[in-house]
């Protein structure tokens, strides 16, 4: 059900506070994703949120036609205090270090 874990500049800002960002299938559902957090990475979720974006329709350039882009389904791992997930880990050591020469 977990597609792929989402890096970016405001899912290293959550990660900080222990919420991690995942994309995910459209048909999951939260306790889906908590059984797989906690079957992958061996840390039981807290709190799972979800949130769904619909596609939107882009013009193609220079034709008069539409396409439409796919819906995504992102949803936002709260893990307990002490416990992190670890491939973000790795991301965040990288950011810090960055962050401390300049």
């Amino acid at each position: 059900m977990i597609q792929k874990p989402i890096i970016s500049e405001k899912s290293m800002r959550l990660a900080t506070e222990q919420v991690y960002m995942f994309e995910v299938s459209i048909d999951s559902n939260k306790k889906t994703i908590a059984n797989d957090i906690e079957s992958l990475y061996g840390v039981k979720p807290s709190a799972v949120r979800v949130q769904k974006r619909i596609g939107k329709s882009k013009r193609v350039l220079r034709a008069k036609k539409t396409r439409q882009t796919k819906t995504r389904k992102f949803a936002y791992v709260v893990v307990p205090k002490g416990k992190s997930i670890p491939g973000f880990d790795k991301v965040l050591e990288v950011d810090e270090t960055e962050n401390n020469e300049s």
